[in-house]
Order: structure tokens, then C-alpha cells, then sequence
């Protein structure tokens, strides 16, 4: 990420950003060189003090449980819904 880009963003989010980047490179053989959402999660919940640690702790989440892909969607009360008529 360039400089130019991260002045656009916070201390913290620039951290975050940065620690998902090291994160992507040690998981550079499933995904490439992008950063994907499951690297921001393990960034936010190493950096802590963030509303997606927070959520994280209150799923009851570990950081090995993102890495391991066990972190999905809550489905929406429409999806829900349609589900239980099917």
C-alpha cells in the first residue's frame, strides 16, 4: 500500500491494514497477493480495541478460528424466513 493511500486512514486502521498485508504474505499460497476479509479480521483481532475484535470475542471467536475459515455470516431474517416456507 502506497503512502498516498494510507493518509486516508486512522493510526489504528493503518495498523490493521499493515498487519493484514503480513498476514496475506504468510498465506500467500491460497489467495494470491490480495487481502482478503478473513485477513482483516485476524489484523483487527490482533490489534484489538476495535469493534471487529469486539465482535469477534462476543462470537466466542479465536483468532485460529478465522485462519481456519470458521467465521461465516449470520444469515438475514429474509433468508431465514424463505428457508423455513421451503
Amino acid at each position: 500500500m502506497t503512502p498516498e493511500f494510507l493518509r486516508a486512514f486512522s493510526p489504528q486502521a493503518v495498523r490493521i491494514l499493515r498487519l493484514a498485508e503480513i498476514e496475506s504474505s504468510a498465506d500467500r499460497s491460497q489467495h494470491g497477493d490480495s487481502v482478503n476479509a478473513e485477513h482483516l479480521l485476524v489484523a483487527m483481532a490482533q490489534e484489538g480495541n476495535n469493534l471487529g475484535a469486539e465482535l469477534i470475542d462476543a462470537a466466542g471467536l479465536t483468532i485460529a478460528d478465522v485462519r481456519a475459515g470458521r467465521v461465516r455470516p449470520a444469515a438475514s431474517p429474509a433468508a431465514t424466513a424463505a428457508a423455513k416456507v421451503t
